[in-house]
């Protein structure tokens, strides 16, 4: 993972940080680290980390469906930890 992934994968784990300490609110793509820099027009979510573990576009087969549909804490902490897994996927074992 680039330097630039990294930081945006970072921003995006604080994002849901945030949001399980109940300081953050989620808003989507406009507020993702990731989105902001993979989201492409056609949705394609190019090469976004996440996208490349799930082989899914927009979040889908992650924990976001979930908090999408039904925002709880324990939704949001699934999320978290998911993008906390992606750490794991680059040799990093926070």
């Amino acid at each position: 993972m680039d330097h630039k992934t990294r930081e945006a994968l970072e921003g995006s784990i604080e994002k849901w940080r945030k949001i399980v300490d109940g300081m953050g609110t989620d808003l989507g793509h406009a507020n993702c680290p990731l989105c902001q820099m993979f989201l492409g027009e056609d949705e394609s979510c190019t090469i976004c980390p996440v996208k490349l573990k799930t082989g899914e576009e927009l979040c889908r087969g992650t924990p976001y469906s979930k908090y999408a549909s039904c925002s709880t804490t324990a939704n949001a902490r699934a999320e978290l930890a998911f993008l906390k897994s992606l750490r794991l996927n680059d040799g990093d074992v926070k």
